[in-house]
């Protein structure tokens, strides 16, 4: 499983809010080496197993002075076991959501990369994304928020200027004497909280903005020489990458995609999104009909009405939680990837096109 210094021990169990359950809590806090050997997978066994030495040699003990019946040993084991099992399940192993959701998935969660200049909330909204590949999704809010806060604290040199991730936009890559640079914008469009108008400005007579340029400025600074008009170009390469995103948006499977959020976005966002969307193709959410008075000509309001159509069916994927853990869920890929297969909640293996 997953390193246990990010799940901690944890005392969640009545015998937590004990005096002795807080003593000892706090103790394994203080002293790194015993709470590294508490944390090692083997200290259940090897706590059994001198339990049940101190258990042997105390009935030979016992013995010594009378005699014990053959079935005393086997019962003294049996209790002795129990009890440490008990002690191991309620006090010593983790419970936290992302360990639990670990062992459930019987596997490794990808490592964590935090890339210099990267900032940490889309550092581990991609961490996630890796590891939704083969276990349940765990970008979501607040199970990711507290890896995130864990970052933050115990790392200086990390950005963590936002909690909220932005969306990963694929843009190519630039080969430079054979050095290969990839182009990765992270668009803040998906940020509500975000005030696109004023920090991204047009620039370059309104073929781009400043959120562009200022990417396209990181990536210049690594590029060494750096070419000629290296800002300019780059920044017209994005502009016309993220315009040609845009209009593939509603064609995508991604539910979020299509009503501009990523999938950490909480629920309260979901609809405000989707009704964003929606207006925006001059489309009422209820009943569906024209606002536009009859100005627009029939092709592009038809293909308006089916983008908005594309928003609401999204919505609907993702509208309460049940709906939204189903489509968050990782797929495995049948028949060459020509199909995709989903657990349940029942166990059912549920195929999809």
């Amino acid at each position: 499983t997953c390193q246990r210094k990010y799940a901690g021990v944890q005392f969640l169990s009545k015998f937590a809010d004990s005096a002795i359950g807080s003593t000892v809590a706090s103790f394994l806090k203080k002293n790194d080496q015993v709470a590294s050997m508490v944390e090692h997978p083997l200290f259940g066994v090897i706590l059994l197993f001198f339990a049940l030495l101190f258990v042997k040699l105390s009935l030979l003990l016992i013995e010594r002075k009378r005699r014990l019946s053959a079935g005393v040993y086997p019962v003294a084991y049996l209790y002795t076991f129990i009890l440490v099992c008990v002690f191991v399940t309620k006090v010593i192993e983790p419970v936290d959501d992302i360990d639990l959701a670990v062992h459930l998935q019987e596997g490794l969660l990808p490592a964590l990369h935090v890339l210099e200049g990267e900032e940490a909330a889309d550092a581990v909204l991609k961490w996630g994304k890796e590891a939704a590949r083969e276990h349940h999704p765990i970008v979501r809010q607040p199970i990711h928020w507290e890896i995130l806060d864990k970052i933050c604290v115990e790392s200086q040199h990390v950005p963590c200027t936002r909690r909220r991730a932005w969306e990963p936009v694929d843009m190519g890559a630039i080969t430079l004497y054979g050095n290969h640079h990839g182009i990765e914008y992270w668009n803040p469009a998906v940020d509500p909280d975000f005030d696109t108008t004023s920090l991204c400005e047009p620039v370059y007579d309104g073929e781009a903005d400043a959120c562009l340029q200022r990417g396209a400025i990181d990536l210049c600074r690594r590029l060494h020489p750096q070419p000629a008009g290296c800002v300019r170009d780059i920044t017209m390469h994005m502009a016309n990458q993220l315009n040609d995103y845009d209009k593939g948006r509603f064609d995508s499977k991604d539910a979020y995609r299509k009503i501009g959020l990523v999938i950490d976005a909480p629920d309260k966002e979901l609809f405000p999104a989707m009704s964003k969307v929606v207006l925006s193709k001059n489309v009422n959410l209820a009943p569906f009909s024209r606002v536009d008075n009859g100005t627009a000509t029939y092709d592009s309001w038809d293909s308006m009405l089916l983008e908005a159509w594309a928003a609401v069916d999204a919505f609907a994927k993702v509208k309460d939680p049940e709906s939204r853990e189903w489509n968050d869920k990782p797929c495995t890929p049948l028949f060459g990837g020509a199909l995709c297969a989903k657990h349940d909640k029942d166990g059912n293996l549920m195929i999809e096109a």
